[in-house]
């Protein structure tokens, strides 16, 4: 294997919760020196894990441990004027400075692109928004719980339209945001080897909520309008049908014309196939109810597996709908390290996800270094700042940083 693709890159990482330190673990994977930068009490996502009743403890801490990685961690108050200068060391040194801060806390701490850029011409600035730069609510404070999921239109559209709107899994749109930072911070990183000058990369929850809809969003402007409801889909091809197991497969077979007939013979509607009235898109749409009641009726009378074999061999793009139990036992996952098992300090163990770009040429450092407490690495990294000893004594007994 080469060298990681990352060597050399330096990123200080200034931000809480999932977007941004995930965008910076994402470098880190690839061989960045990433260090990130939190408040003097820690990111608040070390103690969130409490909501999903997993471990919050320095040996076992899964929910931080996901999202930072392979980086190293001070903990600073930069309330102090000793902690604003060594922030302000910290930025001079790196190429990429990462920050879901909002622009005015930027500005008040000397931290915003603007100022920064004029001394630092090279730098590339990541920064994370809620709303995007301009509008009414660009100041506006946004989790992916409300921004991406609720103003996106992902809750209604997703739902059932006889029901309520979805519930949503957190960290799902941070994660999408989170690449796509990391796909711009590296856009800049090639055009700085180019040009000689860095540049200002954002990326918006809401800006991704609508991106993940571009498909779909095309056809609400004529006649497509979501939601629907499984009885009446949009197409009885993609949809779910329930098996005699319980268990429910799902259709995932937009190509009506080409795929219908092949679905109706191998669920033994071969009368269907070749009827005008069902194999065609205007008979689809006119007869979608009942389409859906055959399948029905067909699926109920055989397991999920019986049907994943039938459809699969019928070469039908479809899928037994999982939980995530049947995830963390999927062996696809961890034939591919989509999923790895780690050996807590504390001798238990457990499978965190992956980052999910691989490259040919290096091994990805998949939770090679497991951050430790709040400010684990500070003295170190203090010292590489050129402070002494004695300094690092002092600013600890102001409590200018936590170690």
């Amino acid at each position: 294997m080469s060298e990681n693709i990352m060597s050399g890159v330096k990123v200080i990482e200034m931000s809480t919760y999932v977007a941004g330190p995930m965008c910076s673990r994402v470098l880190g994977d690839w061989g960045a020196d990433v260090i990130k930068v939190e408040s003097y009490r820690g990111d608040p996502v070390r103690v969130l894990g409490m909501n999903m009743l997993a471990p919050t403890d320095v040996e076992e801490n899964p929910a931080f441990f996901v999202t930072n990685s392979n980086k190293r961690i001070i903990a600073l108050n930069q309330r102090t004027e000793e902690g604003k200068e060594i922030m302000r060391k910290l930025v001079k040194e790196a190429d990429v400075f990462i920050t879901n801060y909002r622009k005015e806390a930027l500005v008040a701490m000397g931290l915003d692109y603007e100022t920064l850029s004029k001394k630092q011409p090279r730098l590339i600035f990541a920064h994370i928004l809620g709303f995007g730069e301009k509008g009414p609510d660009a100041a506006r404070p946004a989790f992916d719980f409300t921004t991406y999921f609720a103003r996106s239109g992902f809750m209604h559209a997703m739902a059932d339209s006889e029901g309520p709107p979805t519930i949503n899994a957190p960290g799902f749109g941070d994660n999408q945001l989170a690449m796509f930072l990391a796909g711009g911070i590296s856009a800049a990183l090639y055009k700085r080897e180019k040009t000689g000058k860095g540049d200002y990369v954002n990326v918006s929850l809401y800006h991704c909520g609508i991106f993940a809809f571009a498909v779909p969003l095309t056809g609400e402007q004529y006649a497509t309008m979501y939601p629907y409801t499984r009885t009446h889909p949009l197409t009885p091809l993609v949809n779910t049908y329930k098996c005699s197991d319980g268990v429910w497969y799902y259709f995932g077979t937009p190509d009506y014309v080409t795929y219908f007939a092949r679905a109706a013979r191998a669920l033994g509607l071969d009368e269907l196939a070749d009827n005008e009235d069902y194999n065609s898109i205007m008979g689809m749409l006119m007869n979608v109810e009942e389409i859906v009641q055959m399948f029905d009726a067909k699926f109920i009378q055989k397991t999920s597996l019986e049907w994943k074999e039938i459809l699969d061999k019928a070469d039908i793009p479809g899928e037994i709908v999982c939980t995530w139990q049947d995830v963390l036992k999927d062996e696809q996952a961890y034939a591919n390290e989509f999923l790895k098992n780690l050996n807590y300090s504390n001798g238990n163990h457990g499978a965190l996800a992956t980052t999910p770009v691989r490259f040919g040429s290096m091994d990805i450092l998949d939770y090679g270094r497991l951050p430790g407490d709040v400010g684990c690495d500070s003295v170190e990294i203090l010292t590489e700042l050129g402070f002494s000893q004695e300094a690092i004594a002092g600013m600890k007994e102001a409590k200018v940083f936590n170690a």
